[in-house]
């Protein structure tokens, strides 16, 4: 009975693995249905948050840190005063939007600081292009 108990975990952990594997190494297109699902836990400035990423076989990604893709937001620690001012106000903003909610991610690899790189939506919303159109974040492309 161990035996077989151990079996099924090895198969479960193994096919976590693979998928796991396929988030990293293939990034997802915007088109793709399936993109994954992810639970927002924490935002830490205008353009990056930390989720739970929802996988199949109740596998759970804890504390993933996203970088939304497409937008740079201003930074919380830059010298300007002005700029420390739109950068909370962007972190605010993206606070109220998305902390606790349910969010859907396109993968696209990782970026130079680990960070996952993806598009995300809420309720068929881009997110980018929000904080573009309320003047929180300016386009950016690598």
């Amino acid at each position: 009975m161990a035996a077989k108990l151990f079996a099924h975990h090895c198969a479960a952990w193994l096919t976590a693995a693979v998928i796991v594997a396929a988030i990293e190494l293939q990034p997802m297109q915007r088109e793709d249905p399936g993109c994954v699902t992810a639970v927002v836990t924490r935002v830490i400035d205008g353009d990056t948050f930390v989720a739970q990423i929802e996988l199949p076989l109740d596998v759970t990604l804890r504390n993933q840190h996203i970088r939304i893709r497409g937008v740079d937001a201003p930074e919380l620690d830059a010298d300007d005063p002005a700029e420390r001012a739109r950068a909370e106000a962007a972190t605010q903003w993206l606070r109220r939007k998305l902390k606790w909610q349910r969010v859907r991610l396109a993968v696209h690899g990782r970026d130079s600081f680990g960070r996952v790189l993806a598009d995300v939506q809420l309720d068929g919303t881009d997110i980018a292009q929000e904080l573009v159109k309320e003047e929180l974040a300016t386009p950016w492309r690598p």
